[in-house]
């Protein structure tokens, strides 16, 4: 059944690129990538991040500090060596680990469960056919959840490779060779046209985090919700450089007083906005140096979107200049990847709406379609008597729990 890891599955290739694309950086002998160097990478930044998700853990459940102790004490010796003693030390770390998953409701806390299943992957590899089916349980867990920690996500990934969990490695490898091989071509189709899936999949994202039953009308209000909640922030990032545009945060922090209250009526909260969109083009003139500022340009651009959307043709040539100043970045900033995004989709910008409408059917078609294999795969266990959730047999006489997840058998 479709979870955060079937729905996050295009993010978690993107971070898996992301982490490989800064460990080359520090290594710039290295000329071409290859399965060897995403793996080094991902292991490296789960020795220097992923485990210390363990102090997390013992935070909620202080059993565990002597094993998070362990780790961070571990930690600088790992630091030191050369390499010959990870696998002694790591192993003793994961023979600590694993009593834990054996205690009530261990298997529900996802820090944990993400890092055993990191060292558990890593660990038995190469012993796949053996310890499938408990890793698979361990995955399973995981997809369960709606979000999961930075770090959780990060071995996660990790864990999805060393796996090959769904074809992940091919996934990675697939996305880095054509990154590779188009970085010239890239640099002229623009930032936009190079991250138009990704860019599909934050809208997505940030519509579910504001609640939506994704229809068209209902994204488009999730993502206006989502950007005219942000604004303050980017307006925070441009004030930093740009102390002139200080005021405009005030302003914000007044007009909230009108947007957010219920009593407001529809037109006076257009009102408000509208008068923001205009205070944004009088402090372009007055300061030239704003319309060199990315993240102003893409405030600006959100702005327009929104207001102008209704009249098209009659503004296009004022609007794609402002595209095509973002297009023209190799990287954006959260705060202007955000008002691109919500730009996109109030201008409809090279189809963005029925690209992101697409990607939902394809994600729910996918999520039905698993629904009915794991709904088969349920009935088949049932009828042999074992845990209709994985496989493993029951124990016990009054009271029938699975001997592998522990869950009561309950058909």
């Amino acid at each position: 059944m479709s979870g955060y890891i079937t729905n996050n599955m295009d993010t978690s290739v993107v971070a898996a690129c992301d982490i490989t694309k800064k460990w080359l950086e520090k290594e710039p002998d290295i000329k071409e990538i290859t399965s060897l160097i995403v793996q080094t990478s991902l292991f490296n930044k789960f020795l220097g991040d992923g485990r210390s998700i363990a102090t997390a853990v013992a935070e909620r459940h202080p059993e565990f500090k002597s094993v998070a102790q362990t780790i961070k004490d571990n930690t600088v010796i790992l630091a030191r060596d050369n390499g010959s003693e990870y696998g002694k030390i790591l192993s003793n770390e994961l023979d600590l680990i694993v009593p834990f998953y054996n205690s009530a409701d261990w298997n529900e806390e996802p820090d944990y469960v993400s890092l055993l299943l990191a060292y558990g992957t890593w660990g038995f590899k190469d012993r796949k056919e053996e310890y499938d089916r408990t890793m698979q349980m361990l995955f399973s867990f995981l997809d369960q959840h709606e979000t999961l920690s930075d770090r959780a996500k990060l071995n996660l990934i990790m864990s999805m490779w060393f796996w090959d969990y769904e074809g992940f490695q091919d996934r990675v490898m697939t996305v880095l060779t054509k990154n590779d091989e188009t970085t010239a071509a890239a640099d002229s189709a623009g930032y936009i046209q190079t991250h138009m899936d990704d860019l599909v999949m934050l809208a997505i994202n940030l519509a579910k985090e504001e609640g939506t039953d994704f229809s068209q009308a209902s994204i488009e209000g999730a993502l206006y919700l989502s950007w005219l909640g942000k604004r303050y922030g980017v307006s925070q990032v441009i004030a930093a450089r740009h102390p002139v545009f200080t005021a405009f945060i005030k302003q914000i922090e007044t007009d909230d007083l009108v947007i957010t209250n219920p009593a407001s009526s529809s037109d006076e909260i257009l009102d408000t906005i509208q008068r923001e969109a205009f205070k944004i083009l009088e402090y372009k003139q007055k300061e030239e140096a704003l319309a060199q500022d990315v993240d102003f340009v893409s405030l600006q651009l959100a702005f327009s979107c929104w207001m102008l959307k209704d009249a098209k043709e009659e503004y296009e040539k004022d609007i794609i200049p402002l595209f095509a100043v973002l297009d023209s970045q190799r990287e954006l900033s959260p705060a202007s990847m955000l008002n691109l995004i919500a730009s996109m989709w109030f201008w409809n910008y090279d189809n963005f709406q029925d690209r992101v409408m697409q990607r939902l059917s394809d994600i729910v078609n996918q999520y039905q379609e698993e629904l009915q294999k794991e709904q088969e795969k349920r009935l088949e266990y049932r009828k042999r008597g074992v845990c209709q959730y994985c496989g493993g047999a029951f124990k016990g006489l009054l009271s029938k729990k699975c001997s592998v997840c522990g869950r009561s058998k309950d058909y």
